[in-house]
C-alpha cells in the first residue's frame, strides 16, 4: 500500500502544485437535481442513472454549510441526519444525498431510489426465528438457510421502533446495542439480529443464527435485522489471532462458511479502490494538472478504506472470509502489476 501510494504521489506531484479549472456542473441527469456550488474546483467522479459522485475542491467550512442549506432548499430534508463532518438526507422522491466535509473539499453523492418489489420472506431457518414485518414491500439482498439480509419498505421510523421493541420482548435483548436508527442484539441461543432504519421509510433486517444450536428446533419469535461496513492498494492486513500453541483460534459461535457483511464490504471497497487507482494510473497525463484533484480524492478514499479495516482489527476471519480475502488480494496485486507494466 505504502509503495503504491508513494508512487502515485511522486507521479502526480510532477504534474503541478495546485489544481485549477474544473468542469461545469451538469445540467441534466442526477447532478442537475442538486445546486451548483458557488465556488471551488468541481471534479465529477461518476455520473450515471444510479449514482452521481462529485467533489468541490478548495472549499471552506462556510461553503460546506452554505451548500447543505442550498440542498435543503432543493428539497433534500427528508429523514435528514447531520454529524460533525457529513449531512445525509432524502428528497420526497427517495433520492439519497450525502454531503461530506473532507478538509478543504466537499464530497457529494446522490443515489437513485432503492427499487423494492414484493417481499418474499426467507423460507430457511433464519426466517423462522423472526416474525415477518407488517410491510410486504421490499427485497432480499442475500439469503442462506441460517442467515439473510433484507430491506423492508413502507416502514416509518415509529414502525421501525415498534419492531425493535417486539424483537426485544421476543428474546433478542442479550448484549443489545441501540441507537436512534439501529438495534443489534442476541437471544439466549446466540442468534443475532441487526436492524437499521435506512431512511425514507426503509429498514434493513439481518439475521445470523448460532449454528451450534441448530440441532434443536428454531424458536419462532418476533424480531428483525440490519448491517453495514468498509475498504483497501497492497491489501490492508486483517487480524489473524493465534493461540499460545501457535494454532489458529476460531470463534465457535461464528459460522466458518459465512462471510460477514462488514468483512465483505471492507474487502470489496479495497478492490474498488484498486480499480480506481489502476484506472487513474492508466489515464495519467503529466500535462493534465486537474489530476491533482483526482489524486486528492484517491487519498481521501484510501484513508477511509484504511480506517474501515482498522475497525475490524479485533475480528478473526472465518474460513470463507480468509479464502475470499486471499482471492481478492491476489487479483488486486495482479491488476497493479499489469498497470505498472503498462506505464513503464
Amino acid at each position: 500500500m505504502k509503495k503504491a501510494i508513494a508512487l502515485l504521489l511522486a507521479i502526480v506531484l510532477l504534474a503541478a502544485l495546485t489544481a485549477c479549472g474544473g468542469v461545469k456542473w451538469p445540467t441534466e441527469g442526477l447532478g442537475a437535481m442538486l445546486p451548483a456550488p458557488e465556488s471551488g474546483t468541481v471534479k465529477i467522479n461518476k455520473d450515471d442513472s444510479e449514482k452521481f459522485d462529485a467533489a468541490i475542491e478548495n472549499a471552506s467550512d462556510k461553503e460546506y454549510e452554505n451548500y447543505i442549506a442550498a440542498c435543503k432548499e432543493k428539497g433534500f430534508d427528508v429523514d435528514d441526519e447531520k454529524d460533525s463532518f457529513s449531512y445525509t438526507a432524502f428528497n420526497k422522491d427517495g433520492y439519497k444525498l450525502r454531503v461530506a466535509d473532507l478538509s478543504k473539499s466537499i464530497d457529494i453523492t446522490l443515489e437513485a431510489p432503492m427499487e423494492l418489489g414484493t417481499l418474499r420472506w426467507p423460507s430457511g431457518k433464519a426466517g423462522q426465528v423472526v416474525a415477518k414485518p407488517e410491510s410486504t414491500k421490499g427485497n432480499i439482498e442475500w439469503e442462506h438457510d441460517t442467515s439473510f439480509y433484507a430491506y423492508v419498505g413502507d416502514t416509518t421510523i415509529d414502525q421501525f421502533n415498534d419492531y425493535v421493541e417486539a424483537c426485544s420482548k421476543a428474546g433478542f435483548n442479550v448484549g443489545y446495542d441501540r441507537g436512534d436508527r439501529y438495534y443489534r442484539a442476541d437471544n439466549e441461543n446466540g442468534d443475532h439480529i441487526s436492524l437499521e432504519y435506512e431512511g425514507f421509510n426503509i429498514m434493513s433486517i439481518k439475521v445470523d443464527l448460532n449454528e451450534e444450536e441448530q440441532t434443536e428446533a428454531p424458536k419462532a419469535t418476533e424480531a428483525p435485522k440490519a448491517t453495514e461496513a468498509p475498504k483497501a492498494t497492497e491489501a490492508p492486513k486483517v487480524s489473524s489471532k493465534k493461540s499460545d500453541d501457535n494454532e489458529e483460534k476460531k470463534d465457535d459461535s461464528v459460522n466458518q462458511s459465512e462471510i460477514r457483511d462488514d468483512i465483505k464490504k471492507a474487502i470489496d471497497d479495497y478492490e474498488a479502490f484498486v480499480d480506481e487507482y489502476c484506472t487513474f494510473m492508466e489515464n495519467y497525463d503529466s500535462s493534465d494538472i486537474s489530476l491533482i484533484s483526482e489524486y486528492t480524492s484517491l487519498l481521501s478514499k484510501e484513508l477511509e478504506m484504511t480506517q474501515s479495516f482498522k475497525a475490524l482489527e479485533d475480528k478473526d476471519l472465518t474460513d470463507a472470509e480468509l479464502e475470499y480475502y486471499t482471492e481478492v488480494s491476489l487479483s488486486c496485486s495482479q491488476k497493479m502489476l499489469d498497470v505498472a507494466a503498462k506505464i513503464n
